[in-house]
């Protein structure tokens, strides 16, 4: 091939090389823009709250077969209102509840008869922390939630394990402390 037809073919090639040099800077830049868009939108919603991984964090409160929480409270000072059903088949005394983050919770002693079959409000218990101060307001708290109970009839003390998780918020009922 002689220099012109070269020289023809060139500027063609060169210029083909340069459309697709742009087309791949305009597709980044317009990818780059929806990119940063989105960002600044995600940054947005964490800044008004919507996505704080706290405020989605669940409320629960379980125990094992036999008992249940109907309604449960951790107030701001980290006192327990739980309202607590029963269906052993048998009339407890609850005599202790440990709420704690804690390993080994020491119970809070209670007194409360809880016939089979219904369920029965107290606040006579205290979420703490894992270090052992209270649970407070604005900082979830999730932990055991341990009953010591008796059967009336027989004199057996029995231990069941649960678990609680919420936010501590509101006041105690008046009678709680």
């Amino acid at each position: 091939m002689d220099h012109r037809a070269q020289a023809a073919a060139e500027p063609h090639s060169a210029a083909t090389r340069r459309q697709r040099g742009q087309t791949a800077i305009e597709f980044l830049t317009t990818y780059g823009w929806a990119l940063v868009l989105m960002l600044a939108a995600i940054a947005a919603l964490i800044a008004l709250g919507v996505l704080n991984p706290g405020a989605m964090a669940p409320e629960a409160c379980s125990f094992p077969s036999g008992f249940t929480c109907y309604q449960f409270l951790i107030a701001d000072n980290g006192t327990l209102v739980l309202d607590i059903g029963q269906a052993t088949g048998k009339d407890v005394a609850l005599t202790g509840i440990a709420c704690s983050a804690e390993t080994d919770p020491s119970p809070e002693s209670v007194s409360l008869n809880i016939t089979s079959g219904s369920h029965a409000l107290t606040c006579g218990a205290t979420c703490r922390k894992s270090d052992g101060t209270n649970a407070t307001q604005g900082e979830y708290f999730s932990g055991k939630l341990v009953l010591y109970y008796t059967e009336k009839q027989t004199g057996v003390t029995h231990r069941v394990e649960g678990a609680i998780a919420s936010r501590p918020s509101g006041t105690a009922p008046d009678g709680c402390t």
